[in-house]
Formats: C-alpha cells, sequence, structure tokens
C-alpha cells in the first residue's frame, strides 16, 4: 500500500467509485478485501482503492484457517507447539 501498510486476504469484490463531481474523468475502482482476524483487527472486511496498491504477491506458504469465532485467521505458521513444547518449526 502507498502507506506502507500490508494486508493479506482474499479479494470478495470490486465496485467502481461514485464520482459525481468528476462525471468525464476515467473511473476509479476499489476492492472489497476479506482480511479476517477480526480478533485483530476488528473488521472482517476492508475497502481498499486501486490506486492505493503498489503490489500484489501470493506467497505459496500462506494459509487460510477457518474459525468458528473472529472471521477467518489468514497468515504463515511458523510453529506448531503442543503446550510449551514445540513439535516443528
Amino acid at each position: 500500500m502507498k502507506d506502507g501498510s500490508r494486508y493479506m486476504g482474499q479479494e470478495a469484490g470490486t465496485e467502481s467509485i461514485p464520482q459525481p463531481e468528476a462525471r468525464n474523468s476515467a473511473k476509479k475502482y476499489r476492492i472489497r478485501l476479506k482480511i479476517g482476524n477480526r480478533d485483530i483487527y476488528g473488521l472482517d472486511f476492508k475497502w481498499t482503492n486501486n490506486d492505493e496498491i503498489l503490489t500484489t504477491t501470493y506467497p505459496p506458504d500462506a494459509l487460510v484457517i477457518e474459525r468458528t469465532e473472529w472471521g477467518n485467521m489468514y497468515g504463515f505458521i511458523t510453529a506448531i507447539k503442543d503446550g510449551e513444547k514445540t513439535l516443528a518449526g
């Protein structure tokens, strides 16, 4: 993002941005990104203007876990633990 922030999630829609004062200008668009992790961000979705996005990447080790509370979890597994014992990572 132009402001330095980064988001991981799934694209959940695209729409044109209403611009009533600029009827003859080029249309601008925004995407609805399902970011999940409601326990961290406090929301499931974030609208982002396309012109604010610098790059889009698809990390091969990224994952999504469907949870029963707090929305999907998007992230990376760095370790698997059982209590204090590290099983992997």
